[in-house]
């Protein structure tokens, strides 16, 4: 009669009488984004050295199972980060974003920082080429359009053009105002 190779009990029967409750080291135990057997599994968490072509009951097939979930993750439960990761691979920068954005306060406040970072570098380099934007050589106010400078704006300074557009009511956005919201 064989016996289990991790807790040494006998083996049960199988409620249909063929054969027992036993499974081979060989059989997978899937998690993460691969699959190991039980014996690489034993091999990693309980420094097993017995025989390859040993057999493992249901219940120690069970908590082996739970402790590769515990140690290293569910397959199932995908973490934000792997998302995140995985839709900037895929180029949806805006599904990326969003999750992390969604991953907690720490996540929006890094973001806020490397915005707020970009917009100052933008502005900057806005200010050192161009001077502040006063009437753009008009000899006249009449002669001033708000367009030329918003569309300038819209170049020199996107990520800060970005956020103020983002910020506006839908309805000043609309086809209407598309020169606006260029």
């Amino acid at each position: 009669m064989s016996t289990c190779c991790l807790c040494n009990k006998i083996f049960c029967k199988r409620k249909d009488g063929k054969g027992y409750q036993k499974r081979p080291l060989s059989t997978p135990v899937h998690f993460k984004h691969s699959q190991l057997t039980i014996l690489e599994a034993l091999k990693l968490f309980y420094n097993y050295n017995g025989p390859v072509d040993s057999f493992i009951c249901f219940k120690c097939f069970s908590s082996v199972g739970k402790k590769c979930r515990q140690n290293h993750g569910s397959p199932k439960r995908k973490t934000r980060v792997a998302t995140v990761s995985s839709a900037a691979r895929t180029c949806r920068y805006r599904r990326a974003f969003r999750n992390l954005l969604a991953c907690g306060p720490a996540a929006r406040k890094a973001f806020n920082a490397l915005v707020r970072q970009q917009v100052w570098k933008e502005m900057a380099t806005f200010m050192q080429q161009d001077g502040f934007p006063t009437f753009d050589g008009c000899k006249s106010i009449e002669e001033f359009t708000w367009l030329s400078l918003v569309d300038r704006f819209a170049r020199s300074l996107p990520t800060l053009f970005s956020a103020l557009v983002g910020s506006m009511p839908p309805k000043l956005c609309s086809e209407d105002n598309k020169p606006m919201c260029v």
